[in-house]
Formats: structure tokens, C-alpha cells, sequence
């Protein structure tokens, strides 16, 4: 049986391979598309470049709040 601990934290590892990889590396659209955990999505948008599919995956209130700050301030 599978333990959905397990899963998330597999997803959320997945995330932040790919975002340090995109923000280090290269920034291909294979990579940045693993970008599902809500934080690490969050980070994404602000320190690599603001995508609406990576944005969409900012799905936690408290990330969101964050982000939409951040947005205002950059206007």
C-alpha cells in the first residue's frame, strides 16, 4: 500500500529539483512543467519568470497572498 506522505513528498522533491534546475541551469519548458508543488510554483514565479502554467500551480492561500503582494509591488 501506498502512503500518500510518500507521494506528496516525492512531488514536492520533484518540484524543487526542477526549479533549482531551471533557475541554475537551463529553463526549458520539460522541466518547469514538473513545477507542481505549491511553493516551489510560487518561488518559480518570482525568482525564474512569472508563467501562467507555472502560476496556476500556486494553489495554497498563503502562497497565493504572497504572490499577488509581490505582484502589486512590482507594478
Amino acid at each position: 500500500m501506498i502512503d500518500l506522505k510518500q507521494i506528496y513528498d516525492k512531488d514536492e522533491y520533484q518540484s524543487m529539483r526542477a526549479f533549482y534546475y531551471c533557475k541554475n541551469i537551463e529553463d526549458k519548458p520539460r522541466v518547469y512543467e514538473l513545477i507542481t508543488d505549491s511553493y516551489w510554483a510560487y518561488c518559480y514565479c518570482i525568482e525564474v519568470k512569472d508563467r501562467p502554467e507555472v502560476r496556476n500551480n500556486i494553489t495554497s492561500y498563503n502562497h497565493k497572498s504572497l504572490y499577488y503582494l509581490w505582484d502589486i509591488r512590482e507594478c
